[in-house]
């Protein structure tokens, strides 16, 4: 875990040693090796080659299958619901964040993968599984990348990344206000608050120096909505003239709240020159001091109608005995074939 989150810069030499072992001992091929510093220059020097080994697609092929194998499915999913995810949650997100530089997916996940050679070292420790001598030297080498950055084994040459410089993270997921939340010797890094990429504007800015008309640039409603945390909606509720056209309170159940009281609004707002658009603001299920703020049609008059347009779907298909659905986030889970909908989820989160 100490190795995971690091910031120390490995010695080169060090670093080869290690990616020359991943490749002889896991992957049984060694090839040249290329040490660059973030994922971007990585992703550049790769030039949009696709050749990746498949051997390194997922961490249990390879050496963690030499163990996990043995473990007893019901302790399989115990350990796993366990483990901590923050490393998939960061390495998803420079995934996500890293916008048009035409990524792949981050194959050989190095540091990222630390809760699995957590998982590794409890299973051959604690656990006692048995592994034979290749298949405990595979572990080791596959524990050992956690000292390095993501890694792209081509098929005729290693890409290797390093550590960030810089890392800050709020519960295990990137969030820095005031500047980059996690950075690379060359200068790479993403803007993050609360685990959501925002624009560098957003996460520099103090709020009190924030203009609440900028909430017109954004169109992704995380970024909106940490926009709005931010600022906050009395500030922006002030500037922007807010009118509540309907408030309307649904008993609604989540995964920790059986009879959660989700507090809707449709409000209008003042742009000035003409533009006075509506927005439906709501709660988060699972965060209470985050609310999202979705635009909808100027048309809308009630909660109810902002809610089918978010939804996408049509009055007539709305009754009191239709299918029951989910609601996670913009996701929206159905049974197959279903032909109406229920007034409102079974389930939110």
């Amino acid at each position: 875990m100490r190795l995971g989150f690091s910031t120390e810069p490995i010695p080169e030499e060090k670093a080869r040693s290690i990616v020359a072992t991943y490749l002889r001992t896991v992957l049984g091929r060694e090839r040249p090796v290329v040490l660059k510093s973030s994922p971007a220059s990585c992703w550049a020097e790769i030039g949009g080659r696709t050749d990746l080994d498949d051997s390194a697609v997922s961490p249990l092929d390879g050496c963690l299958k030499e163990i996990w194998k043995r473990v007893p499915g019901h302790i399989r999913h115990q350990i796993t619901a366990r483990c901590p995810q923050d490393g998939a949650l960061v390495m998803e997100q420079i995934a996500q964040g890293a916008g048009d530089l035409g990524v792949i997916w981050l194959y050989g996940r190095g540091r990222w993968s630390w809760p699995w050679s957590a998982i590794l070292d409890y299973c051959s420790s604690v656990l006692r599984i048995p592994v034979d001598a290749r298949g405990h030297e595979k572990c080791k080498a596959y524990q050992a990348t956690v000292a390095l950055g993501t890694i792209y084994p081509l098929n005729d040459v290693c890409i290797a990344g390093s550590h960030p410089s810089v890392l800050h993270l709020h519960e295990g997921r990137l969030h820095h206000d005031g500047g980059k939340a996690i950075e690379w010797s060359d200068g790479w890094g993403l803007w993050s608050l609360h685990g959501v990429t925002v624009p560098q504007w957003l996460a520099e800015t103090a709020s009190e120096k924030i203009d609440p008309h900028r909430i017109l640039e954004i169109e992704n409603s995380q970024v909106r909505a940490e926009f709005a945390r931010k600022v906050g909606l009395e500030r922006m509720w002030y500037t922007l003239k807010g009118r509540v056209i309907e408030a309307r309170t649904v008993t609604l159940k989540t995964p920790g709240n059986p009879a959660w009281e989700c507090a809707y609004k449709l409000v209008e707002l003042d742009f000035g020159n003409g533009e006075r658009p509506r927005a439906l603001v709501m709660p988060n299920a699972s965060l209470p001091d985050v609310m999202h703020v979705e635009y909808v049609p100027g048309t809308c008059q009630t909660v109810y109608q902002a809610i089918n347009f978010r939804l996408g779907r049509k009055p007539e298909d709305v009754r009191e005995d239709g299918e029951p659905y989910w609601l996670h986030g913009d996701v929206i889970l159905r049974p197959k074939g279903a032909t109406s909908w229920r007034p409102w989820p079974e389930l939110i989160a």
